[in-house]
Parts: C-alpha cells; structure tokens; sequence
C-alpha cells in the first residue's frame, strides 16, 4: 500500500465503501421485488406499465451494476493508493455506459409522470397517450436524448473523461460553453420538470377533493378513492424531491463549480453515495404510483377523482 495514504484515509474509503454497497445491494433488491411484482400482473403489461418496467430496468442496472462497478474501481484506486493501478481500464466506455443508463432513466422518469398527469387530470386523453406507438415513442426519446448527451463527451467533445489524480475514473475537463447545455439536457430539464408535474398534481387532487366533493354529492367509494388519490399524489411529489435533493448536488458542482469537482475528489465519494441513496429510495414513489385503481386512466368519462367530469361552461 503506499505511503501517502494513512490509516484514517483507508478506513473512511473502507467505511463509504461498505455503506455505499449495502445501499445499492438494497436498492437492487427492492427494484427486483418490484419487477416481478409487475411481471405477475398481467394489467400493467401495458400502458404506463411498460414505462414503469422500462424505468425499473434502468435503474435497476444502475444500483446492481453500474454503481457496483464505479465504487470497486474507486475503493481500490483509493485502498491502494496507486494513482497507475487502474491505467489500463477504459474510463470513458465505463462512464458512457453508466451515464447513458442514468440519464435515458432521468427522461424515463419524467415520461412516466406526464402519463400519471394525463391519467389523473386528463383522463378522456388517457388511452391515447397510453397506446403502444406513444409508449414506445417515449421509451426510445428517453434513449435518443441520452446518447446524444453522452456520445459527443465519449469521443471528447465538451469535456475529458479519463483517470484522476487519486487513480479513479472521472471528468477531468469540461467546455464552459457545450457542457452547461449538455447538463441542463441530462438533468435539470426532466427533473426540474417531474418535481413540477407532481407538485402540479398534487395541488390539483388536492383542489378536486377539497372543493368539487362538497358539489357533487360523492358516495363513500368516490370519497375513498379521492383520498388515495390524493395520499399517492403528495407521496410522489415528496420521493421526486427527495431523489432530486439526493441527485442534483453532483451535476450543480460539476456544472458550475468544475475546479472543486476536480481538486476535492473525496468529498465526492459522498455526494455518490448520496446519489445511490436516491436511487435505492426511487422504488417507494414507483410502487405508490403502480397501485391498481389509483393511477390508471380506466375512468376515461370521469375526472381525475373518479367523479363525473363537470363540462366548462357549467
């Protein structure tokens, strides 16, 4: 082991290596549950169904691969203390393959809550944006626009990817013009805007029960419904914030303050693990959103409530 790294260094390498780990061999494990779960079902073999098994793929392979292969290269370029030991790998291919992954699951995540906004809010379109060919037209943009967030970047347009000083993979160099477009592509533009779709829906159910319920007279089971739907609605709006609190640290750093990324390369081996921990927390907003009744479109002549849908003029 070299020298130039002491005791404490190696045990807190160690420690995050550890915990981060379990975080993502937990995270795997509930992503499986879920997955079979929806395989069993044969009701949500389609429609927003194949977008939540399309997500849960995704981000499956990022707790159970990805993140498993990028914290062992950096564990032992740090245990080691070797900044040559890991020369040899392929540090671009590696951080194509995981951010592909990540941000075609960023665009997933954010076609998967306009679904949930038109089953809720705009039911009478429900089954046309849940056909086959929009489905898929979803599934293949969220790829479309990661490869071409990442694909420049792999053959060195608007940044370096390559081994850091402390022997890991990393973006060694960002351009101050491409990269910031790049990110608000990758990143703030899906997120920022599936924070806003569920608060958005949210406030709307929110709306529907507290004032149109007093109109129409609801029976219990219109009542009861409501207020599922409107517990599913605020839980998916506080898991999208928490993921986004867990994730935006990273991109913000490397966007606007690139020196730091570079020269402070321990303090992010814990903003990663709290990316793992968003990640790991995902499968909570995923399975209150697939419950059966609460966010499908099948009441397409009512509102988002299950109550019949007021015409505008009345």
């Amino acid at each position: 082991m070299n020298g130039t790294f002491n005791v404490t260094a190696v045990a807190a390498v160690t420690i995050w290596f550890g915990v981060t780990t379990f975080i993502s061999l937990f995270g795997a494990a509930a992503f499986l549950v879920l997955i079979l779960g929806i395989a069993s079902r044969r009701e949500l073999h389609r429609g927003s169904g194949v977008l939540i098994i399309h997500l849960l793929a995704v981000e499956f392979c990022m707790v159970s691969i990805h993140y498993p292969i990028t914290n062992t290269v950096t564990f032992i370029a740090r245990y080691y203390g070797d900044p040559n030991l890991l020369r040899s790998l392929d540090c671009a291919l590696i951080q194509f393959f995981m951010t592909t992954f990540q941000h075609a699951g960023n665009w997933a995540s954010f076609f998967l809550a306009i679904n949930r906004f038109f089953a809720i809010l705009v039911p009478h379109r429900y089954r046309a944006i849940s056909s086959s060919s929009a489905i898929l037209g979803m599934i293949l943009s969220s790829w479309a626009i990661s490869l071409c967030c990442n694909l420049p970047l792999y053959f060195g347009v608007g940044g370096v990817i390559g081994n850091t000083i402390s022997g890991d993979c990393g973006l060694l160099k960002t351009s101050k013009i491409d990269y910031p477009f790049r990110a608000a592509f990758a990143y703030y533009i899906p997120l920022i805007s599936l924070i806003i779709i569920y608060f958005t829906l949210f406030m709307r159910t929110n709306y529907i029960r507290r004032y149109r319920v007093a109109v129409q007279i609801p029976t219990m089971s219109q009542l009861e419904r409501a207020r599922r739907r409107l517990s599913v609605t605020k839980m998916l709006f506080v898991s999208s914030v928490f993921y986004c609190l867990c994730y935006f640290p990273a991109p913000v750093i490397v966007t606007f303050f690139p020196s730091y990324s570079f020269n402070n390369r321990d303090a992010f081996l814990y903003i990663r693990m709290l990316v793992v921990c968003g990640y790991a927390s995902n499968p909570v907003g995923l399975n209150l959103g697939d419950r059966k009744g609460t966010m499908d479109g099948s009441t397409q002549s009512r509102d988002g409530q299950g109550f019949p849908v007021i015409s505008q003029k009345s």
